[in-house]
C-alpha cells in the first residue's frame, strides 16, 4: 500500500494502463513522472553540484595563493627586522670608536670596560674583538671562548674593501654563532677592525618575538639550506633542512609538513627571503590553519547555498513534472474520449448501413403482405360467407396493425440511417413543446399522466434545426410516458442558460428510472429495456446523434426506482454549415 493519503496525489498517480507485451497492469503515468523526475534532477542538480565543486576548488587555489603571498610579505618583514637587529650592534660598534681612541681599543681592560657598559643595555656582545688586517686577534674580552690561538675558527671571508660585515662564526663545540664587524680606518689606510660576537641564544631570542599568529617557525639559514639558528622543524643549529638549492632563493611556498607522516597530507607555507649585506636567508612557517578554517566556512557556505539550491530545484521539478505529467494524463484522456466517440461513430455508421439495408428489404415484402392483406379484408368484408366470420376479420386486422408496426421500425431504421435535410431556421421552442404535446395528449390522458410544463418567460428565439429538435423532444417525451406507470407524473422545464450561452431543456419523468448497469448501454443501437413492448433500441441511439448535430450536449441522471432526467443543452445559434 501507498503510505501516501489520496487527497494529495495527483489524479494520476493511481492510472493502471496495460501495455502491449507487458506482463500485467502497469502504471504508466507513475513511471512517466519517475522517469522525468529522474531526467530533470540530473539536468539540474548534476551542473549545480560540479559548478560548486569547481568554486570550491577556485577559492582553494585563490586562498593557497594568497597565502603564499602573505608568507612571503612576513617573511620579507622579519628579515628586514634582522637587518634592524644587526644594524643596531654596527651602529654600538660606532658609538663605540667615537667615544674611544683608536689605539685604546687594542687594551684588553678597555674592551672590558666597554662590554660591562654595553650589558646594561639591550645589546648583548658575547665577546668584542679587535682583529688585525690579517685576521690575527689583536686584543678580546668574552664569557665564552669562541676564539683559540688568537685566530679565528673557521675564518670568516672578511673583504677588506667594505667598511663593514656581518657573518657567522662557527666555535669550538659546533655552535654557529654571528659576528658584527666595523673597519677601523686612519686616514685611507685600514687599521684594523672592532667586531662583536652575538650569542646564537640572543639571536633565537629575537627570532621568537618576530613570531606571528599562525607563524609557528623562524629561523636563519645560509645558501646551502644550512640552519644557523635552531628550528623546530628542522632541527638544531647546523642541521640540514629539507629545502634544497632551488627553493631556498627569496620565494615562498607550499611544502609537507615535516612534523607529520605523508598520509595525513598536512602542509605548511614556507617563505624565506634574502638578509641584506650578507649571504644568509631568513625563513619562516607558517602553519594551514587559518587555510583550513576558510576552507571550512566556505565549504559550510557552499553545503548551505547547494542545500537550499537542492531544495528549491527539487520543489520546482517536482511541481513542474506532475504538472506536465498531469497535462498528459489529461490529454490521453481526452484522446480516449475522442477514440471512443470515433469507435461509436464507425459502430453506428456500420449499423446504420446494415439497418438501411435491412429496412430497404424488408419494405419490399411487407408493402406486398400489406396489399394482399387488404386485398383479403376486402373480400372478407364483402363476402357474406365470411363478413359475420369475426375470427377471420380479426386474423386480417392484426396482420394488417403487424404490417403497419413492421413499417414503422423500418422508416426508424432508415431515419437512423440517412442524414435528413437540415432547416435551419429561427424557432420559438415555446410553440415547439405545445406542438409536440399535441401529439401525445392523448395517450397521456389514458394513463392518467399529469403533464408540467414551465417555460422561461424571458426564453428568446433560437436558431437551429426545428425537425431535428422535434424529433429529440418526442423520443424523449416517449420514453418518459412509457417508463410512467398510471397517475404519473412528466416535467417539461426550458429556461436560459447564460453562461454557456444558450438554452437547457428538462424533461424529467417520476417512473420507473435507469440502472447505472443500463446507463452505459441506453445510447448504443438496438439496447432497449421495452423489449417486450415493442421497443426498437433505436430511439435513444438516434436522439444522441441529432443533439450532436445541433452542437449540444446531452446529459442523464437516473436511480432505479426514483425516475430520470434528461438534460439537453443547446446553443443560441448554429449556421447552416454546421
Amino acid at each position: 500500500m501507498n503510505p501516501m493519503p489520496k487527497s494529495i496525489m495527483p489524479e494520476f498517480w493511481h492510472h493502471k494502463e496495460r501495455i502491449a507485451g507487458g506482463k500485467g497492469q502497469q502504471f504508466i503515468f507513475r513511471n512517466k513522472w519517475f522517469l522525468l523526475m529522474q531526467a530533470t534532477c540530473i539536468l539540474t542538480l548534476v551542473p549545480l553540484v560540479i559548478s560548486a565543486f569547481l568554486f570550491y576548488q577556485s577559492n582553494k587555489t585563490e586562498t593557497i595563493t594568497d597565502l603564499v603571498l602573505e608568507t612571503y610579505v612576513l617573511a620579507k618583514g622579519a628579515a628586514t627586522d634582522v637587518e634592524i637587529f644587526f644594524d643596531q650592534y654596527l651602529s654600538t660598534l660606532q658609538v663605540i670608536f667615537s667615544q674611544y681612541e683608536g689605539e685604546n681599543l687594542k687594551k684588553r681592560n678597555v674592551l672590558k670596560k666597554i662590554l660591562k657598559k654595553i650589558e646594561k643595555t639591550n645589546i648583548r656582545f658575547s665577546s668584542l674583538n679587535v682583529i688585525e688586517k690579517n685576521g690575527s686577534i689583536i686584543a678580546r674580552y668574552g664569557k665564552d671562548d669562541y676564539l683559540s690561538g688568537h685566530q679565528i675558527i673557521d675564518p670568516v671571508q672578511i673583504t677588506l674593501g667594505q667598511d663593514h660585515f656581518i657573518d657567522r662564526v662557527i666555535a669550538k663545540n659546533g655552535e654557529t654563532h654571528f659576528i658584527v664587524s666595523l673597519k677601523i680606518l686612519k686616514g685611507t689606510e685600514d687599521v684594523f677592525s672592532l667586531a662583536g660576537i652575538i650569542d646564537t641564544r640572543s639571536i633565537n631570542a629575537f627570532l621568537k618575538k618576530l613570531k606571528l599568529k599562525n607563524v609557528v617557525d623562524i629561523y636563519i639559514l645560509d645558501k646551502n639550506g644550512i640552519l644557523l639558528t635552531s628550528s623546530a622543524y628542522f632541527g638544531k643549529s647546523g642541521s640540514k633542512t629539507s629545502l634544497t638549492q632551488s627553493n631556498i632563493s627569496p620565494s615562498s611556498r607550499v611544502i609537507p609538513n615535516p612534523g607529520t607522516t605523508k598520509k595525513n597530507n598536512d602542509f605548511l607555507f614556507s617563505g624565506i627571503s634574502q638578509i641584506s649585506n650578507t649571504d644568509m636567508r631568513l625563513g619562516i612557517l607558517m602553519s594551514n590553519h587559518s587555510f583550513k578554517v576558510f576552507m571550512a566556512r566556505i565549504r559550510s557556505h557552499i553545503f548551505i547555498m547547494v542545500s537550499l539550491s537542492v531544495l528549491f530545484v527539487s520543489i520546482a521539478v517536482f511541481m513542474l513534472v506532475t504538472y506536465l505529467v498531469h497535462v498528459l494524463y489529461q490529454a490521453d484522456k481526452v484522446r480516449q474520449v475522442y477514440l471512443t466517440k470515433a469507435a461509436r461513430s464507425s459502430k453506428m455508421a456500420s449499423i446504420g448501413q446494415l439497418a438501411a439495408g435491412v429496412a430497404h428489404e424488408i419494405n419490399n415484402p411487407l408493402a406486398i403482405i400489406n396489399e394482399q392483406a387488404g386485398l383479403l379484408q376486402d373480400l372478407f368484408t364483402f363476402l357474406e360467407e365470411y363478413k359475420k366470420d369475426t375470427r377471420i376479420i380479426s386474423a386480417v386486422d392484426s396482420i394488417i396493425n403487424a404490417v403497419e408496426r413492421a413499417g414503422i421500425i423500418t422508416h426508424r431504421l432508415l431515419g437512423f440511417a440517412r442524414e435528413t435535410d437540415s432547416c435551419v431556421k429561427a424557432i420559438d421552442v415555446n410553440e415547439t413543446i405545445k406542438e409536440i404535446l399535441g401529439f401525445v395528449q392523448k395517450e397521456a390522458e389514458y394513463k392518467s399522466i399529469h403533464i408540467n410544463v414551465q417555460v422561461c418567460p424571458q426564453l428568446p428565439e433560437i436558431i437551429t434545426d426545428q425537425g431535428k429538435l422535434q424529433q429529440i423532444i418526442i423520443n424523449l417525451v416517449n420514453n418518459a410516458i412509457a417508463a410512467l406507470d398510471e397517475k404519473g407524473t412528466l416535467t417539461i422545464k426550458v429556461f436560459n442558460n447564460i453562461q454557456n450561452e444558450g438554452i437547457d431543456i428538462i424533461v424529467q419523468d417520476n417512473g420507473c428510472g435507469i440502472s447505472k448497469e443500463h446507463q452505459k448501454k441506453i445510447f448504443e443501437p438496438f439496447f432497449t429495456t421495452k423489449a417486450k413492448i415493442g421497443g426498437t433500441g433505436l430511439g435513444l441511439a438516434l436522439t444522441y446523434g441529432l443533439i450532436r448535430d445541433l452542437r449540444g450536449s446531452l446529459e442523464l441522471e437516473s436511480r432505479a426506482g426514483a425516475g430520470a432526467t434528461f438534460t439537453i443543452s443547446l446553443p443560441y445559434e448554429i449556421n447552416e454549415e454546421e
